[in-house]
């Protein structure tokens, strides 16, 4: 109570001592975590995960759009794709 997205995803990424940040969303209650990202400092990126219900004013504060859950699935593939080489 009383902490959003935005205060977690801070809290977690100091935590865990994070050298880098994916976050992925698909509604307004993810731009704080969008600001978060950015705030970090980190090497971050910002994924919207746009569906029938998108939120254009989500999809502007992404750095990357996909199409719904199954391109978030698709992007973590191409960066798993990416490392192994």
């Amino acid at each position: 109570p009383g902490t959003d997205k935005g205060a977690a995803l801070g809290a977690f990424l100091t935590e865990r001592g994070a050298r880098s940040v994916l976050f992925a969303g698909d509604d307004l209650g993810d731009l704080a975590a969008f600001a978060a990202v950015r705030a970090s400092g980190l090497p971050g990126v910002t994924v919207f995960s746009g569906s029938a219900e998108a939120s254009a004013e989500v999809a502007a504060q992404a750095d990357i759009v996909v199409d719904g859950p199954e391109g978030v699935m698709d992007l973590l593939a191409s960066i798993a794709d990416a490392i192994e080489r």
